[in-house]
């Protein structure tokens, strides 16, 4: 994924476009944005059970231990198709635990 995302779509579009189940309402910080950072909360769909959630995008390895303030001390957003299968930090997520990330548009700086 790139560094940056638009997302444009409002709730009824996304309801109808992806058939969700849940949640019946829009969720609280629901928005549009053409300028997403890695540190907005945003929607994602779980394949199970076309759920809708509000998250921030990125991923934090399993074997990461957090800090003393209570941050990860290595989170990641962006991984490379090639070598995806074989990175320490991607290789299980992607075997296991994906989302589709509502996305109008990408774009790099």
């Amino acid at each position: 994924m790139c560094g940056r995302y638009t997302h444009k779509l409002n709730w009824a579009e996304i309801v109808k476009l992806y058939q969700l189940t849940l949640p019946d309402q829009e969720p609280p910080g629901f928005k549009a944005s053409y300028n997403v950072a890695p540190t907005d909360l945003m929607p994602i769909i779980r394949p199970a059970g076309r759920e809708l959630l509000m998250v921030k995008w990125g991923l934090i390895p399993w074997w990461t231990k957090p800090e003393s303030a209570g941050k990860p001390a290595y989170s990641t957003i962006n991984a490379r198709a090639e070598s995806i299968q074989r990175a320490a930090s991607y290789r299980e997520p992607f075997k296991q635990r994906r989302c589709l990330v509502s996305a109008s548009g990408w774009y790099e700086w």
